[in-house]
């Protein structure tokens, strides 16, 4: 699976993201990015959309997605530091 990255380990990734959680609600995105949240800590994970964000995305979930994203970013950066 060109997901595991435990057989790659100097890999960083960033289509690790389920992007079709857009399409739900800010508390699955959020679920989504607790999933990933060991990756984003261990410095693997690239926080992008793969290829774009999905047409028809809610504007309102797509501002979660960000707002989410700065949130574990600067946790996992706190978490760094420990």
């Amino acid at each position: 699976d060109h997901r595991d990255l435990h057989s790659f380990p100097t890999r960083r990734s960033s289509d690790l993201f389920n992007k079709m959680c857009m399409f739900h609600t800010p508390a699955e995105i959020r679920a989504e990015l607790e999933r990933l949240l060991p990756t984003i800590r261990k410095g693997k994970y690239l926080p992008a959309m793969d290829h774009q964000t999905p047409p028809g995305t809610p504007l309102e979930n797509y501002r979660a997605y960000v707002a989410l994203m700065k949130e574990y970013g600067a946790q996992a950066c706190a978490d760094c530091k420990k």
